[in-house]
Order: structure tokens, then C-alpha cells, then sequence
């Protein structure tokens, strides 16, 4: 079995951000190098959109720059399509992990699409997830 790595919005946001913030490009650099280092990359239909979103109203990118930036993603991952199916395994795993709808969402495509990790700043770092899929955040020291 691949060994699938899960990449959440935030970590794609700094990868396409070109701040001048010195915090910034050291997690720039991370991201690059997460990406050289896994070849099995999974997002979800949801971080597309979150990622959109993000870039066009908190970064004021215009929406042909925010499509090439989708474009580029698209030939490194794996695109997990959100069913219903993740909508009720995401109801029943927001209580048990103390997780948010959205980040529930997100878990639950991960563990749809077999990944080992999911790689995220926003989660609870190290947490284990159903004996599968464990959150790491990549910026933790």
C-alpha cells in the first residue's frame, strides 16, 4: 500500500503566498521540501475551494492567477472527491477527536483516500486518528 500523505489548505497557501515575512518563506521552504519528499500527495475537493477562497479574498488574487496556482496542484496530487460519505464520517468523528465540521471534513478525506498523514498546521499535532492516519504539523520544532 502507497504511503499517501494528506496536505491541508494552509500548507498550499504559504507554498503560493509571496510574502516577505521571514516566518513566511522558512514555512515556504517546508512546504518545498514535504513536497520533494512525498510523491503520494492527496487534497480534497475541499482544500481546492478553501484555497481559492483564501487567495482571492484575503490575498487579492485575481481569479486567472488563483486557476494557475489550482492547475499546478493539480499535476502533483490526487484529488479526493467530498461525497456524503464524508459528510457522515465527519459527523461521527467531530466529537470524538474535538474537531471542528470543516477539519473533520478534511480528516475524514484523508482517511477515504488511505492516507497515513495528514500534514496541517490547524489540527492537533500527533494526534491519532481510528489506529490510521495520524495529523502532523510540519511547522511544530
Amino acid at each position: 500500500m502507497p504511503d499517501r500523505k494528506f496536505f491541508d489548505t494552509n500548507l498550499w497557501i504559504y507554498l503560493f503566498l509571496n510574502s516577505k515575512n521571514p516566518q513566511d518563506i522558512k514555512r515556504k521552504e517546508r512546504v518545498k521540501l514535504l513536497l520533494t519528499g512525498h510523491t503520494d500527495i492527496v487534497v480534497s475537493t475541499q482544500v481546492l475551494n478553501e484555497l481559492a477562497n483564501v487567495l482571492i479574498k484575503k490575498y487579492k488574487l485575481k481569479a486567472d492567477a488563483v486557476k494557475e496556482h489550482l492547475e499546478h496542484m493539480l499535476d502533483i496530487v490526487e484529488v479526493d472527491t467530498l461525497t456524503e460519505n464524508n459528510t457522515f464520517t465527519a459527523l461521527s468523528l467531530l466529537n470524538k477527536y474535538n474537531l471542528s465540521f470543516y477539519d473533520a471534513v478534511i480528516v475524514s478525506s484523508a482517511l477515504q483516500a488511505d492516507c497515513s498523514v495528514v500534514f496541517s498546521e490547524d489540527l492537533q499535532s500527533n494526534q491519532d486518528i481510528e489506529g490510521k492516519l495520524k495529523i502532523v504539523n510540519p511547522f511544530a520544532s
